[in-house]
């Protein structure tokens, strides 16, 4: 049986605001951290809390926060990463790696998110939500290390497109085609 993290105050004041679904809660929360950026700290714990409603919505919450106040999340890129490989939870990871798409590509290279994007890019298990988003960002971070790119190509050329969805499969194709002409013009 798993223990229930020990939480500061302002955690258990963002985890009871969370309780109960609603974008008016979140955009609140959300001012309210990107206001007071030391509580960014408890808001992150709540994406560990064992209730998958209240860890998803910190997760949400968190992904809002990156697209107003990128700036405040770029210090955690790592442990966001972190997270993003070891939730199994299509909606937390989802949202973390909306997140993450969001920043800048952090120094040094983030190899351990380029890993994930490649296994989880193609999984069959996937949902088309994480498989698209783990292809775009595969193409965005192959960006910035170009001798990633042929091996990203491999994977693309050799992703069977009647195995997946419509999404993944659309994703797929642009992506391929960018990875090309990046290929060529890099030749």
């Amino acid at each position: 049986m798993k223990e229930k993290p020990m939480y500061t105050e302002q955690t258990e004041n963002f985890r009871e605001q969370l309780g109960q679904l609603s974008k008016k809660r979140i955009n609140t929360l959300v001012d309210f951290v990107a206001q007071h950026p030391e509580s960014l700290t408890a808001l992150l714990a709540l994406i560990d809390d064992p209730d998958p409603r209240i860890n998803w919505r910190a997760a949400w919450a968190c992904k809002h926060l990156g697209l107003r106040n990128p700036e405040l999340l770029l210090p955690y890129r790592e442990e966001l990463t972190g997270k993003a490989c070891r939730y199994t939870r299509p909606g937390i990871r989802r949202e973390v790696l909306s997140l993450l798409y969001q920043l800048p590509v952090s120094e040094p290279f983030p190899v351990m998110l380029f890993d994930l994007c490649l296994e989880r890019m193609l999984a069959p298990d996937e949902t088309v939500a994480i498989q698209a988003l783990s292809i775009k960002m595969a193409y965005r971070l192959s960006l910035k290390q170009p001798e990633l790119l042929p091996e990203l190509a491999l994977y693309l050329e050799n992703a069977d497109p009647s195995l997946y969805q419509k999404g993944t499969v659309a994703t797929l194709r642009k992506t391929r085609l960018l990875v090309q002409k990046k290929l060529k013009a890099n030749r």
